[in-house]
């Protein structure tokens, strides 16, 4: 700064310094150099120099009057929750910063693994090193006026050198250092004239180590001020402020003294306009002479200092051999800031970023490496004042503000000892399925290997992520998770894989898989180990985690503090619930510190549902099945892999009764079940009622209720569960049959059949229409009223109408169908006169699957709910899909006996057996073809093949000569149940000579897929 001085431009020597804002032009010797800009800042950023270190250079003792050299220091490193001043000894800490360490160093964590500060642990806080450090300061024998200039261009200070732990990015601490609550205080002792003080900061700039990555370096200078007096009889006056107050105003007042009192005059760091005092000695306004002074020395402890400084040379023992000081700092770095480890390749550092350092140390402990560096071992690269006689400079732009650590200075810098109150971590957790059989690991991660593993868990919604990590477990193959042991086994132990009708117990232990940053298996001189791109996982014996078990409000996203803790084992299937991992791991030195925590969300398969089923849809009950106390037992099964007290009931619709049909059943218990029905009280019976509410129908639900399952580690866990089931029972009054004969058929080529092959239906289209024929006569001599024929289609046949009634011959227009739930009812609409014959037909469809054993049905003749008469079954059974097959085919052919033939002659077939059947399920290919071969007809050792046989006209003529002759072809696949009657078959015998004999030939049908389409 310009004292006493109103101009524009100074010419000093050969230098021309101009006074602008911002960069400016040094010239020497006809070479020019850009400056670097040192007010590039602001209160609370700094930034990156690339180095803080020059081989070239003025030493800065020359070019400032003030020279510092440095004695001795102590420090102390503390991870805190917040900045403020703490004095060097931390006997005053008004701001009540705390430290997140206990007295071991080890971060205190409440029962939500969670820092004082609110955050997970090691996870943002600040790193506060404070301490004090001796000096002594030695003044030029110079006019005090150059001394004051060279206090008010703030070209006095040091410089020291901070060296991180291993793999720190020294790079990323300009953005890191809380630069406006770094607290400084230089003050000296001078005899008589008291302590003045000096106000210090920090520049704002770190200067990197072009040698080593993980240091850097910081200077500590004094701040620039602008002064001015003015003498005016009776009293002078004295106006002092900052030269650069909004940059500097905030390290002003972090110049605190040990007790927390702030340096004055306190103005200079609330207004620009800095402090005016008035009054004083009349002499002067530097008048300096204890007791008495003039308003510069009375302008506060600055004023004060600069009084002295330009009445230096008055008192000549001031100069001396120079005055003992001291200069605490404190200083922090933000936690939350830095931007993570060189070495740290996971997706945004987010091993590293926002978090404490590791340590690489054998006991834990994170510190830093100081060295101080006086006024001779600095150098101005651009000396700027090699002359040593200009003491006035603009802010930014002192000998001091350019000057960097010469470089053969170095290592020779004043070590001060700092003592670590902090443990970090080392080893941090890696959630990872350690389970040999069955392991979720099923990505492949870019940035870890630990143990030579690349493989990972999946995330929920990141990639290759760390802090979202995903076990899908299956309720099968792993089961559940658990936070308890079986008997004596500690909490964690794995039971994963469900067998024996239990539910695996997943432990926490599987996946606990916790790796060092650093390996330590292996020490160097230092006791630290080395960084390692391959990483080691660390043994499970020095280990001693404890997890938490959470679900969070988001999956992915961990709020300890919130989210509410799981309680385990519980079937919830929901993405939310996690293990978070924590705990301490065991140090190289034998003691313990906490590990690097990281959550495990987790995912449970569902507990299958229990079912059951009985082995008949309906069943119909005659009441005289039931009188007496009688009973009619069903019967049905149940499924539950893993039944532990399981109950079957069933209960009545009509009646609202249930009985037990299974309990306390178990994953070992029979799959079976059976159950008595009753009417009336019988002991262990469902009573299905008595009278009028017996009758009709009844619909029986089967119950089966999982209250729990049993888990491999010895728990259960409630569940609630049920399957149900349901089946039709008919209850008919058979007490007044009456003498009717009934048949039922189905129809199939113009022929009744009991047993028919259907093409059955798929899951997306239904299958063959039928045609059903009830035929029925009252052979009694009383007419039944209200005629009603019944049938139970099941659940896999639908009613489709075309119904058509005659009765005796005649059709009728008074009969209807209805049906309700899988019955079928015919009504004829009249009465059933005594000899009446009926001959009812109507189709149904298969409307979904059969089951391979087909479904029987058969009618019933109700009058009211009393049963008149009962019908034979009739059996649909599937076709098979893609197969072909004969079923019934012409035979045996008989043609009876005759006299011997004096020429040709033709026989007509006398058997009954005429129907050739082809049941066809082929879904591909071009249809199929029936062939007939015969052979030639014999007795005993005469034969003849001059014969044949016509199974009817159109045919070729089959003959007695074992050649192969179509007799039926179809052209198109899935013709399903095919048949044919030959009512026709003759054998045809041409003239020959015939002994008188029995002959017997042998006809061979042949089933077989057309190749090639006809």
């Amino acid at each position: 700064m310009l004292h006493n001085v109103d101009k524009k431009w100074l010419k000093i020597g050969m230098f021309i310094l101009s006074l602008g804002v911002g960069l400016f032009v040094f010239i020497a010797n006809g070479s020019a150099a850009t400056l670097p800009d040192n007010n590039d800042y602001t209160a609370s950023t700094g930034t990156v120099r690339s180095s803080g270190v020059s081989d070239t250079g003025t030493s800065i003792s020359t070019e400032s009057p003030v020279d510092i050299k440095i004695s001795d220091g102590d420090f102390t490193l503390n991870y805190v929750d917040k900045t403020g001043y703490v004095s060097p000894d931390g006997s005053t800490n008004k701001s009540g910063v705390s430290s997140l360490t206990d007295s071991s160093g080890n971060i205190k964590l409440n029962d939500n693994q969670l820092m004082s500060n609110g955050n997970q642990a090691y996870t943002g806080g600040f790193l506060q090193a404070r301490g004090k450090i001796s000096i002594r300061a030695v003044l030029a024998k110079t006019d005090g006026g150059n001394l004051v200039s060279n206090m008010s261009s703030g070209n006095y200070g040091v410089m020291v050198r901070v060296e991180m732990p291993e793999d720190v990015d020294a790079s990323a601490m300009a953005k890191s250092i809380v630069w406006d609550q770094a607290f400084m205080m230089l003050q000296i002792s001078v005899p008589i004239a008291g302590s003045p003080q000096f106000p210090m900061q920090f520049d704002h700039h770190v200067y990197l180590d072009p040698d080593d990555p993980h240091a850097f370096f910081l200077k500590v200078k004094g701040i620039p001020l602008e002064h001015s007096e003015r003498y005016l009889f009776p009293s002078n006056r004295s106006t002092i402020k900052l030269a650069r107050f909004a940059q500097d105003g905030q390290d002003f007042k972090n110049n605190v003294s040990d007790n927390g009192d702030s340096i004055t005059p306190t103005e200079l760091g609330t207004s620009a306009a800095g402090s005016v005092d008035a009054g004083g000695s009349i002499m002067s306004s530097w008048y300096f002479l204890p007791p008495v002074y003039g308003p510069v020395a009375l302008n506060g402890t600055i004023g004060y200092s600069l009084a002295l400084l330009q009445n230096a040379n008055t008192f000549s023992w001031l100069i001396g051999s120079g005055f003992d000081g001291t200069a605490n700092i404190n200083f922090y770095i933000d936690i939350a800031k830095y931007n993570g480890n060189l070495a740290d390749s996971s997706p945004n550092k987010q091993l590293t970023k926002g978090k404490l350092m590791p340590s690489p140390r054998a006991d834990g402990k994170i510190n830093l490496g100081l060295k101080m560096y006086g006024s001779s071992q600095l150098v101005d690269p651009f000396s700027i004042n090699s002359s040593g006689t200009n003491f006035t400079f603009d802010p930014g732009k002192s000998p001091v503000d350019y000057a960097l650590v010469k470089k053969d200075q170095v290592s020779s810098g004043t070590n001060v000892p700092v003592t670590s109150t902090v443990k970090s971590w080392n080893a941090y957790a890696s959630p990872w399925d350690t389970r040999s059989t069955n392991k979720l690991n099923t990505t492949t991660s870019s940035w870890e290997s630990v143990d030579g593993q690349k493989t990972e868990l999946p995330n929920v919604s990141q990639t290759d992520s760390l802090v979202d990590r995903l076990a899908k477990l299956d309720i099968k193959l792993d089961g559940l998770m658990v936070n308890a042991g079986k008997g004596t086994d500690a909490a964690g132990t794995d039971y994963s894989g469900s067998q024996n009708g239990t539910v695996g117990a997943v432990g926490a232990n599987r996946f606990a898989r916790v790796a060092n940053y650093f390996d330590t298996s292996k020490l160097d001189s230092n006791g630290e180990g080395a960084l390692s791109s391959a990483k080691l996982s660390v043994d499970k014996s020095k280990l001693n985690l404890a997890p938490l078990y959470k679900t969070a409000g988001t999956a992915g996203k961990v709020s300890l503090a919130t989210d509410a803790s799981s309680t385990l084992p519980n079937t919830s299937t929901a993405a939310g619930q996690y293990v978070y991992y924590g705990g301490k791991s065991t140090l190289p030195n034998g003691d313990t510190a906490q590990i690097l925590p990281a959550p495990m969300f987790y995912t449970q398969g569902t507990i299958p549902a229990p079912t059951t089923k009985f082995d008949e849809s309906t069943v119909t009950i005659y009441t005289s099945q039931l009188a007496s106390s009688k009973t009619v037992t069903v019967s049905g099964s149940w499924v539950d892999d893993y039944a532990n007290q399981d109950s079957v009931s069933v209960k009545d619709s009509v009646t609202g009764n249930s009985a037990n049909a299974g309990t306390n059943l178990t994953a070992a218990s029979s799959k079976n079940f059976a159950l008595k029905l009753s009417s009336g009280s019988v002991s262990g019976a469902l009573n299905l009622g008595t009278g009028s509410s017996l009758l009709g129908t009844h619909t029986l639900t089967a119950t089966i209720t999982q209250p729990n399952v049993k888990l491999s580690n010895g728990q259960t866990v409630t569940t609630g569960k049920t399957g149900t089931a349901s089946m039709t029972v008919k209850v008919v009054d058979d007490s007044q049959v009456a003498n009717v004969s009934m048949t039922k058929a189905a129809l199939s080529n113009g022929k009744t059949v009991t047993n028919l092959a259907v093409k059955n239906a798929t899951s997306s289209a239904a299958g063959e229409t039928v045609t059903l024929q009830s035929k029925l006569t009252n052979d009694g001599t009383t007419a039944i009223t209200t005629p009603v024929i019944q049938s139970d289609l099941g659940a896999n046949l639908g009613y489709k109408g075309n119904l058509s009634v005659l009765v005796n011959g005649v059709a009728i227009t008074t009969a209807s169908a209805t049906t309700s739930g899988n019955t079928l009812s015919i009504a004829l609409g009249q009465t059933l006169k005594a000899k009446d014959q009926v001959t009812v037909q109507y189709q149904v469809q298969v409307t979904s699957p059969l089951p391979t054993t087909g479904v029987t049905l058969s009618d019933l003749l109700m009058s009211g709910s009393v049963l008149k008469a009962k019908s034979n079954a009739v059996t649909l059974t599937p076709i098979v899909s893609g197969s072909l097959s004969l079923t019934s085919v012409p035979g045996p052919l008989e043609f009876g006996d005759h006299d011997l033939p004096t020429g040709g002659a033709t026989y007509g077939n006398q058997g009954t057996g005429t129907q050739l059947t082809v049941v066809d399920g082929l879904t591909s290919g071009n249809g199929w073809t029936v062939s007939a071969a015969l052979t030639p007809f014999a007795s005993g050792s005469a034969q003849f093949s001059s014969a044949g046989i016509k199974f009817d006209t159109g045919l070729n003529q089959v003959n007695a000569d074992n050649t192969n002759v179509a007799i039926a072809t179809q052209a198109n696949d899935s013709t399903g149940y095919w048949t044919k009657a030959y009512p026709n078959i003759k054998m045809v015998l041409s003239s020959g000579v015939y002994g008188a004999k029995r002959y017997q030939a042998t006809m061979t049908y042949t089933l077989a897929a057309n190749v090639n389409p006809t």
